[in-house]
């Protein structure tokens, strides 16, 4: 059995003829994930953002009331089914966003918005189990 290694000045000369890793606004669009896909813009996820905080208010008026009727027990489903989309999508966009260059402050202050909201939309689930169960 024989082994044959690369070394990572190997990889680096092949990737990085330069020696120096590329800022991502240096490389092709191809190396790069489109963000802009999920919200056309910053100000599209700061409205959608908005808008999921009142949503998770909606979610915490069933509490109590899951079992009133088959319709209200829907709406919660539905409801919660379309915030919880919604949530992963601002969650996503800004926490790749914070990914692309860790330096810039602005789009970290949106990852640490986006994963307070993140917990506080968990917050207004938490009643869901125990009155199911």
């Amino acid at each position: 059995m024989s082994f044959s290694f690369i070394s990572n000045e190997t990889i680096s000369e092949d990737f990085f003829p330069s020696g120096k890793l590329p800022l991502r606004k240096d490389l092709p669009d191809t190396f790069t994930w489109n963000l802009y896909a999920i919200f056309p813009d910053d100000s599209s996820w700061e409205e959608s953002f908005k808008q999921l905080g009142e949503e998770l208010k909606h979610l915490g008026t069933f509490s109590g009331r899951l079992f009133e009727s088959p319709e209200t027990l829907l709406e919660f489903l539905r409801t919660e089914e379309k915030t919880s989309e919604k949530m992963g999508k601002v969650y996503a966009f800004a926490v790749m966003k914070s990914h692309e260059d860790t330096s810039d402050a602005p789009y970290q202050a949106m990852s640490e918005r986006a994963g307070s909201l993140y917990a506080a939309f968990g917050a207004s689930l938490s009643f869901f189990r125990p009155e199911v169960l």
